[in-house]
């Protein structure tokens, strides 16, 4: 039995078909702020429920983030909503709770023109 190509088109289903690993997620979108006594603290835009598409990131994936990210807790994400990497100036990295996990979108893979995007993300623990 011949399976049909996963094309870019049809990866746009995947992403939405609940045989595949969907999670409930949230999305913790940073307001950008001033500082304040040479800090900048964190707060965030009221919380977006997502269903997403949530796997480990594949060897691949890992093969795109600096040596010291391979070893965290990455996750590959594929969402039919935009989700950002910070640039440092503007904008911080969208922050995804997954399994009550707090992670940090770290990159970023341009997939939009396909209906739907892919993120890595990293776990972390955010103090405070």
């Amino acid at each position: 039995m011949a399976f049909p190509l996963l094309t870019y088109d049809r990866m746009a289903q995947v992403v939405t078909d609940e045989r595949f690993q969907q999670k409930d997620i949230v999305l913790l979108r940073p307001t950008f702020g001033t500082m304040v006594d040479g800090e900048q603290p964190v707060s965030f835009d009221d919380p977006v429920p997502l269903r997403c598409l949530v796997q480990p990131a594949s060897g691949d994936d890992l093969k795109l983030l600096p040596e010291g990210q391979r070893l965290g807790n990455i996750q590959a994400v594929w969402s039919t909503v935009p989700l950002y990497v910070g640039d440092g100036n503007t904008r911080d990295s969208d922050v995804l709770e997954i399994d009550g996990v707090r992670f940090e979108v770290i990159r970023m893979f341009n997939r939009q023109p396909n209906g739907y995007h892919k993120v890595l993300v990293e776990g972390y623990v955010h103090g405070g």
